[in-house]
């Protein structure tokens, strides 16, 4: 049985969410330059182009957040579906364990939206993008 009633094709939504947050993290930062992604491991310091990232508008800011909380939480709730009609999961499991998963979701986004500590984001040369330092 194990899963796969939706293709698996659930991660589409984890890996939109987390497009959306690269895009929040880097808007109005430095682009960096290509010769800095080079086939060798990445050397810093790390070069900039002379332009940024575009920047968007608080309101745009907060939608995209908003966005990548429920591109998550749709993502729980077809997976646990997925689970379900594959025969993973019973109806109760299913409900029991997507009561879990959302409020692990709401712990990790508390105000119901991606945030973050703008002065903490910086570029991660490991990943090649700009991350918040943890």
């Amino acid at each position: 049985m194990s899963g796969g009633a939706f293709y698996y094709e659930q991660w589409r939504m984890q890996e939109i969410a987390e497009m959306i947050e690269k895009e929040i993290m880097q808007a109005g930062r430095p682009i960096p330059c290509d010769e800095t992604f080079e086939y060798r491991p990445i050397q810093e310091p790390v070069k900039f182009k002379d332009e940024n990232y575009p920047d968007y508008s608080p309101v745009t800011v907060d939608i995209m957040a908003r966005a990548v909380y429920i591109l998550r939480m749709a993502y729980i709730y077809v997976r646990r579906i997925d689970w379900m009609i594959s025969g993973d999961d019973n109806e109760v499991n299913m409900a029991i364990r997507l009561k879990e998963d959302l409020a692990e979701l709401k712990a990790i986004y508390p105000r119901g939206r991606f945030t973050f500590d703008k002065d903490k984001v910086k570029f991660n040369v490991e990943c090649g993008h700009y991350t918040t330092e943890e």
